[in-house]
């Protein structure tokens, strides 16, 4: 599923991304859905060269997005 986000976001399809979450959702907790949505946007940053975006993902950890 996680692979299938990636793609979807790439894609710019977010109906796909949607319904991805959602099956997500069902078997994962929030904290691992975040987990795979920050690491597919890292992913989408690097392979469409946004380096700055990467980078800042990088450096700030998943931690910091749960409060």
């Amino acid at each position: 599923m996680p692979n299938q986000l990636t793609h979807a976001l790439r894609d710019r399809d977010m109906q796909a991304a949607t319904a991805i979450l959602a099956e997500m959702q069902q078997v994962m907790t929030p904290r691992q859905m975040m987990d795979h949505v920050l690491v597919a946007a890292e992913r989408l940053a690097w392979d469409e060269g946004d380096a700055q975006v990467a980078r800042w993902l990088l450096s700030n950890p998943a931690q910091r997005w749960y409060g």
